[in-house]
């Protein structure tokens, strides 16, 4: 299943050129994934770090830290990811070095894990809802948008995660929506992918 998304082979060559002919102009260039949960972001960040040989980053591991997590910080339209974080440790020294630095949340012990090295390579990819807030967008070189419909996001969510699919929709989704809503993510997307038909 992960990987059936990637048989339309069409529209991906024409992104994989275009981000390919930028690389080749700037000399570099860094990809943003954002969209909604269970659109198929870590599927197509994966799919093109591959076909890219690119340097590939998620959003999951920044998640806010316990005390981050206060009412006025989830009343903030796109709040629930630590962006302070991935600006001064990503995108803010991006072009400081050929080594990416940074220390991913762990989930398990709620605080950070040990620091990881990654290789910065000339393609960099950002997969992540929140990756093209507004404090963080104009880095990118290059943005994608992926779209699914409501009802086949929630069957995805209960196949992949059936333990947590409520608090998806009663909350996860709903911040993600605001941020959508408030930012208008797509609209300022060089793709929009729907993705609802895929598999």
């Amino acid at each position: 299943m992960h990987y059936r998304l990637c048989v339309r082979m069409k529209p991906m060559e024409k992104i994989i050129r275009k981000i390919q002919a930028i690389a080749s102009e700037k000399g570099k260039c860094l990809v943003a994934i954002d969209g909604r949960c269970s659109s198929g972001k870590s599927t197509y960040g994966e799919f093109l770090a591959k076909h890219l040989n690119a340097t590939l980053l998620h959003m999951d591991d920044f998640f806010l830290r316990p005390e981050q997590r206060t009412p006025d910080r989830y009343a903030e339209a796109g709040g629930n990811v630590d962006r302070e974080r991935f600006i001064e440790q990503i995108l803010s020294v991006m072009d400081k070095s050929d080594k990416i630095m940074y220390q991913p949340f762990d989930c398990s012990v709620m605080k950070l894990g040990e620091v990881q090295y990654l290789p910065k390579k000339k393609i960099v990819i950002v997969e992540g809802c929140y990756s093209m807030h507004p404090d963080m967008i104009d880095y990118y070189d290059f943005r994608m948008f992926l779209h699914v419909n409501s009802e086949k996001q929630m069957n995805r969510i209960r196949k992949r995660n059936p333990d947590k699919a409520e608090i998806f929709r009663s909350k996860w989704i709903p911040l993600e929506e605001k941020y959508f809503k408030t930012f208008r993510t797509a609209k300022y997307s060089d793709v929009f992918i729907d993705t609802s038909l895929e598999w």
